[in-house]
C-alpha cells in the first residue's frame, strides 16, 4: 500500500531548534524568511523523516538529501523515491520504489486566463463543462503538476506539455506509463503519479501530528 503521509503545520514552530534534519533543508530554510512558508517546508522534511522511519526502523538522521540538475530532491543512500509538498496549512509526502510525484492544492478559484495559459485545449473543453469549475481547476493542476514531479522537471517543464484526461471520480492520464490517484479531503486536492506501475489500486492518506 502506498501512503500519503500529510500534517497540519500551523503549530509548528519558525525555528530549526535541535530537530536532526538534513544539510539541504537547513540550506533551503536559511532562504525562507515568511513564518509560514518555513513551517511548511519543515512540516515536508519532518514527514519524510516519518515515512523513512516507519520503512527503515534502523535508519538514523539527519539523512543526507542531493539535488538533480533540475532542482529534484532525492537520497543517494537509499534505494526509494520520494515526493514531497505543501499548500497552505499542509505539508505532505509520499515516498515508493518507483519515481512518484506528489501535489497537494488547497481549493483554488479558477481563472480563465491562467487555466488558458497552463491546460490544453482538451483540458479546457472538459474544465468548462464541469458543475465546480473551482473544484476541477484546482484537481487537474495538481494532477498535472504531480506529473511533473515524478518526471523530475518540476514546472520547469510547461504544464501544457501533459495532457490528463480527468474526471472528478477517476483521473486518467495520456502519458504513457505514468498512473494517477486523487482525492479531496479538508478542502484539499491531493493528487499521486507513478511512472512504471500498471495502476494506483491501494493509495491511504495517514495524517500525522508534528512534534
Amino acid at each position: 500500500m502506498l501512503s500519503i503521509y500529510y500534517a497540519d503545520i500551523q503549530e509548528l514552530p519558525t525555528e530549526i531548534g535541535p530537530l536532526p534534519i538534513s544539510d539541504y533543508r537547513r540550506e533551503v530554510l536559511d532562504k525562507i524568511r515568511h513564518p509560514m512558508k518555513r513551517r511548511q517546508s519543515l512540516g515536508v522534511e519532518l514527514l519524510l523523516m516519518k515515512a523513512l522511519q516507519e520503512k527503515y526502523p534502523n535508519i538514523h538522521f539527519p539523512v543526507h538529501i542531493f539535488k538533480s540538475e533540475e532542482g529534484k530532491p532525492y537520497l543517494m543512500d537509499l534505494p526509494v523515491h520520494f515526493s514531497l509538498s505543501h499548500s497552505g496549512v499542509y505539508s505532505a509526502c509520499v515516498i515508493a520504489d518507483e519515481p512518484i510525484g506528489l501535489d497537494i492544492q488547497m481549493d483554488r478559484d479558477f481563472h480563465p486566463g491562467v487555466s488558458r495559459r497552463c491546460f490544453t485545449p482538451e483540458e479546457m473543453d472538459i474544465l468548462l463543462k464541469c458543475p465546480s469549475k473551482d473544484y476541477a481547476f484546482s484537481m487537474l493542476w495538481s494532477l498535472k503538476e504531480s506529473y511533473l514531479k515524478a518526471l523530475g522537471t518540476g514546472l520547469s517543464k510547461s504544464m501544457q506539455s501533459v495532457s490528463v484526461e480527468f474526471h472528478v471520480s477517476s483521473p486518467l492520464a495520456k502519458c504513457e506509463g505514468a498512473h494517477f490517484w486523487h482525492t479531496y479531503e479538508g478542502e484539499c486536492h491531493f493528487s499521486v503519479c507513478v511512472l512504471g506501475r500498471k495502476a494506483l489500486d491501494s493509495v491511504e492518506l495517514k495524517k500525522i501530528k508534528l512534534l
